[in-house]
């Protein structure tokens, strides 16, 4: 289907397939929290949908690995001075 600049229409339809992909929180979802594309709710609605995507691939973080080169302190120039 195409929407053609009925934006209300393809996010109603955005929210009936976040609630078949699982997110539990798309029964209180409506177009217009979404119509701005930035904010608190956009923001939580990728998180659920990255982390139900990592849960259904069964990825598991592990612990970082450094080479003895990064195990130095380099970015403790916090204060963005120069050192001159």
């Amino acid at each position: 289907m195409d929407y053609k600049g009925n934006v209300t229409e393809a996010l109603s339809k955005l929210i009936g397939d976040l609630r078949k992909f699982g997110y539990s929180n798309a029964k209180n979802l409506k177009p217009d929290q979404l119509k701005g594309g930035w904010g608190e709710t956009i923001c939580a609605v990728v998180d659920e949908l990255l982390n139900l995507e990592l849960y259904r691939r069964e990825f598991q973080f592990k612990e970082p690995k450094f080479t003895p080169d990064e195990d130095k302190d380099e970015g403790d120039d916090v204060g963005g001075e120069d050192d001159v």
